[in-house]
């Protein structure tokens, strides 16, 4: 069981690989708000992150989230920022963000 779970997050890990590798058009290894911008715009890639769990409602607040001191986010961060926010919001998150006492993205803590 244990193993079946380590292979699941391998398995997660490869695709937000992938996902990283997509988003980064400079092919710079690193990706700018830009980028991440133009990416929340196709709704097949919002599609797709919803298939794996992944709850954004403002591109912005992932970017800020995910982004490193220089203002951009290298693979490591976004995997382990994606991680972290994995999973829908509990329904007292959402209450709170529409009543303006919460931050527009809250993630888990690992």
């Amino acid at each position: 069981m244990v193993q079946e779970g380590l292979r699941r997050k391998a398995t997660y890990i490869h695709k937000l690989e992938a996902i990283f590798n997509a988003i980064d058009e400079s092919q710079d290894g690193l990706i700018d708000e830009d980028e991440l911008n133009e990416l929340f715009m196709d709704s097949r890639v919002t599609t797709y992150l919803e298939t794996l769990e992944i709850d954004v409602m403002q591109s912005s607040a992932l970017f800020h989230l995910l982004a490193n001191s220089d203002g951009q986010i290298t693979c490591a961060d976004f995997i382990d920022g994606i991680l972290r926010c994995k999973g829908p919001a509990r329904a007292i998150d959402q209450i709170m963000m529409e009543t303006g006492h919460a931050s527009p993205l809250r993630c888990r803590q690992p």
